[in-house]
């Protein structure tokens, strides 16, 4: 589905990861990995294949040092994962290391700042008494760590760990044996005061702190909220909770903690009260279709007032205009964890590639990965190497582009061009004899 209202942009995403083994009674099972830019017909503009065994999550158009670029973590599994910033080019220019401070950042979030910081998520398991929640004296939990980064530097420069200010009676997840995972940090965003919004799943609340002394300025939501609730504010096993104003946040509600759970999931925009200490509910998006997630999702609020993103395991992708209306639907065959619909000029530094198939109708297929401002293809024809002149054209059509050539189209030397939309010359392949 995809009707007028939408807004403009490409599609970010990864594919990859399937949930659905969980649901089974098995573990993430992770396929090939790939970072993927579409547009919204979903014809592919980028594809990156990742190394064997590699995953990756959170794929973003973000802004560092003043200049638009891509983010994304690149992980084994949802462990040991780095953070990637590059350029237009498509060249790596930063990185976030995979261990800091003792711990190993998860795949949850990779989040820049206005100030050029990443904030990340990193876990640690630790020694602990979990006898307060049914568990043995000499028990382990696995720690998560929210930190803020400085790129350049790999050094963490603030840092909260839940573990020192909320006791585990906080947590709503049962003690299943193992390491437990009492708290379970899933994003992270920065106020314009400096203070973090920090989204716990195990607990089923928001956290607004200070990332430098650990102070917790307020709780929404879970056992000991110190933030009201006003009526239809209620969120569960919650994810992506992000600031849309100075005290206006927006989340996607699961509202299910385990695979089964068939409560419908929400987009929930809350506004923030801290003189009356209260929680007001300013919108909620349900799908039409009451669809159900049980982990993972996102929502992004764009700039003409629509909010997209994603149903987390069930592979669904939605936009919604202020009124409420769907406008646009797509599925992935895998789960999605987030997907944003951003603008996006990628320029890579390597030229179109072309190949000439003779089999059948004589066919030239032309691609340039990533290059977002081509809008036709021309084919050069010609019997030497400098004597070429247009033989065909075609509108472009995702990255591989087939642009049939004339039934009688002799032997001799071919050549793609990719053209903008004012018809100049963006790039040549080279010359190809067929």
């Amino acid at each position: 589905m995809n009707k007028p209202g939408g807004a403009s942009g490409y599609v970010f995403y990864t594919r990859g990861l399937n949930l659905g083994t969980v649901a089974a009674g098995g573990q993430p099972s992770f396929g090939t990995g790939y970072l993927e830019i579409a547009d919204k017909a979903g014809r592919a503009v980028w594809v990156y294949q990742l190394p064997e065994g590699e995953s990756a999550m959170d794929f973003a158009v973000q802004t560092y040092k003043g200049q638009s670029v891509l983010t994304w973590l690149q992980c084994k599994g949802l462990a040991s994962c780095k953070g990637y910033i590059a350029d237009n080019n498509y060249n790596i220019i930063a990185t976030v290391p995979t261990s800091l401070n003792g711990t190993e950042l998860d795949a949850h979030e990779f989040h820049l700042t206005p100030e050029g910081n990443a904030l990340v998520i990193g876990d640690k398991e630790v020694d602990a008494d979990l006898t307060a929640i049914g568990g043995p004296q000499n028990g382990k939990i696995t720690d998560t760590v929210v930190m803020v980064v400085d790129p350049s530097t790999g050094q963490v420069v603030g840092q909260w760990d839940p573990m020192k200010d909320i006791p585990l009676t906080d947590s709503l997840l049962p003690y299943l044996g193992g390491s437990y995972d009492a708290y379970h940090a899933n994003s992270v965003d920065i106020g314009r005061d400096g203070n973090l919004l920090v989204s716990l799943r195990s607990t089923s609340a928001i956290y607004n702190v200070n990332p430098y002394t650990g102070e917790i300025i307020y709780q929404v939501g879970g056992k000991n909220p110190t933030i009201t609730s006003g009526e239809g504010v209620q969120f569960s096993g919650q994810h992506d909770a992000q600031y849309v104003g100075l005290d206006t946040i927006q989340l996607f509600n699961d509202d299910n903690f385990f695979p089964g759970g068939t409560n419908p999931s929400s987009i929930q925009v809350i506004h923030i009260d801290p003189v009356s200490k209260t929680a007001t509910l300013v919108r909620e998006v349900v799908h039409p279709d009451a669809v159900s997630a049980w982990a993972t999702g996102n929502t992004q609020l764009l700039p003409n007032g629509n909010l997209f993103g994603s149903w987390g395991t069930t592979g669904r992708i939605s936009e919604f205009t202020a009124d409420g209306d769907l406008v646009y639907e797509a599925t992935t065959p895998d789960t999605t964890y987030r997907v944003f619909l951003n603008q996006w000029t990628g320029a890579p530094l390597q030229g179109p590639e072309m190949t000439v198939s003779t089999d059948g109708q004589p066919t030239v297929r032309a691609v340039w990965n990533g290059a977002t401002e081509v809008r036709q293809w021309q084919v050069l024809y010609g019997t030497t190497p400098t004597n070429l002149a247009p033989i065909a054209t075609a509108t472009w059509n995702g990255l591989e582009t087939s642009i049939q050539l004339p039934a009688d189209a002799p032997s001799g030397y071919f050549q793609v061009e990719a053209l903008d939309a004012n018809g100049t010359v963006l790039g040549r392949s080279a010359l190809v004899e067929s």
